[in-house]
């Protein structure tokens, strides 16, 4: 009787195995590299976002502020804080981004719109609902859509600017006394007013999009809201529901340029800190710090234009003096 060819089980169950390793083995190389892929896209961003700042700088003579304000053209009654353009709308038009640029119409602001004063302007709807890529993490998965404090959906950014070194005491809008770095309302500070050296003050960092982070605490339901804030570290801006609600206000809205909208922070607290963001009512101290999807740190550009990847275990006291444009810090190449 002729033998017939083939795989006896104890065979196919060896390949099996052997397929099941190099499966083991191979996997977490790909995905390896392909966030190493992700993370440098992420710094080509900013490296972009830079050049942008720092051809507006050349253009106008001063870094673009953290948020630009000016009165309502239609409403004067309209608070100056709800008029917030951001630095990444201002930098538009060397960000390759002429048509969205000019589609805004900056006498109207992002807030105080018809109805009520969180709602936002019709005439600037383009805006609001532009994707810009080059202001997104790819290594960031939390949809880039979100609703904002009105029903219009708005779209975010990963990339944070950074008002200075501390909380800004009565300053979610980026104008509080501790408002230490480049980018706050109405700054427009000039290269002569780093004495730190650009190449030692942050402009931007990145940031997660969304409502929380993987770091951050969770806390079971039904617990107090006192107990909440002393959780998340919030016993110093008693008025902040951030750590509350984490509500959409904080998801990024990439033309705005405030605490609140999740576009400007600092460097109270370091990089993908397990504490809370804290970034809403007028009496708190806020903060809202770097953050990212990267394995160890964060992203961050400084004014002289170089992208640096600052670990999470950076030096509290470095990380503060890398948010200051002029506090006298002597820092070492090797300190970050």
């Amino acid at each position: 009787m002729r033998r017939r060819s083939g795989f006896t089980l104890i065979e196919l169950l060896v390949v099996i195995a052997i397929i099941a390793v190099l499966i083991a083995l191979l996997l977490p190389a790909v995905q390896a590299a392909r966030e190493a892929a992700r993370r440098s896209q992420c710094t080509n961003n900013l490296k972009q976002v830079m050049l942008a700042t720092m051809n507006y700088e050349a253009s106008q003579g001063s870094l673009p502020a953290g948020k630009a304000s000016w009165p309502n053209s239609l409403d004067p009654t309209i608070p100056a804080d709800h008029m917030g353009w951001g630095a990444a709308a201002t930098i538009q038009p060397f960000l390759e981004g002429s048509p969205v640029y000019n589609s805004m119409n900056f006498t109207l602001g992002v807030l105080g719109g018809p109805g009520q004063a969180y709602a936002y302007w019709p005439q600037n709807l383009t805006c609001y609902t532009t994707s810009v890529q080059t202001l997104l993490c790819p290594s960031d998965g939390f949809p880039e859509a979100v609703s904002g404090r009105a029903s219009t959906p708005f779209k975010g950014t990963n990339y944070l600017m950074i008002s200075g070194a501390g909380e800004t005491i009565g300053g979610i809008q980026g104008n509080g006394v501790g408002s230490t770095g480049v980018l706050f309302t109405n700054s427009f500070i000039r290269l002569a007013a780093l004495t730190d050296g650009t190449s030692n003050t942050l402009a931007f960092s990145e940031s997660l999009r969304g409502p929380g982070s993987p770091g951050s605490y969770e806390v079971a339901a039904g617990t107090s809201t006192d107990v909440k804030r002393y959780l998340n570290n919030a016993g110093s801006a008693g008025n902040c529901e951030a750590p509350i609600a984490q509500s959409a206000i904080k998801m990024g809205a990439w033309y705005a340029g405030n605490f609140e909208d999740g576009t400007m922070g600092n460097t109270a607290l370091p990089p993908n800190t397990r504490t809370m963001d804290c970034t809403f009512h007028s009496g708190a101290a806020p903060w809202k710090s770097a953050r990212s999807n990267h394995s160890g740190g964060v992203n961050a550009a400084f004014v002289d234009g170089h992208v640096a990847f600052v670990k999470e275990s950076i030096n509290l006291t470095t990380w503060h003096a890398l948010g200051t444009r002029s506090g006298g810090e002597v820092i070492s190449a090797d300190a970050f």
